[in-house]
C-alpha cells in the first residue's frame, strides 16, 4: 500500500479512479477497471493496459514509500 499525498501532481492525465487487476503468472486476467459518473468500465485491450500501467508506475514513483505510507495510516488511525 502506498499513499499519494493530496498535494501531489503526479499525473494530470489521470483524473479518474482506476484499479489494475493482474491475476496469475502468467496473467490469466489482466484488466483495468475505471469508475465514472454512471458506472464502471473494464479495459482489456493491450494498448490500454500499457498506458494505464505506465500511469500507475508514475503514481507509485511519487507516492510515499510503503513504510512511510503505513506509518501515516497508523498515525491517522491513532488520532481518531
Amino acid at each position: 500500500m502506498q499513499v499519494l499525498p493530496f498535494i501531489c501532481t503526479a499525473d494530470p492525465g489521470v483524473s479518474e479512479t482506476f484499479w489494475m487487476l493482474e491475476i496469475g503468472a502468467p496473467a490469466i486476467l489482466n484488466t483495468v477497471l475505471i469508475t465514472h459518473l454512471t458506472g464502471r468500465l473494464s479495459l482489456e485491450n493491450e494498448a490500454h493496459l500499457v498506458l494505464y500501467r505506465k500511469a500507475f508506475d508514475r503514481l507509485c514513483a511519487v507516492a510515499l514509500p510503503e513504510s512511510d505510507s503505513q506509518a501515516l495510516v497508523h498515525r491517522i488511525i491513532s488520532e481518531l
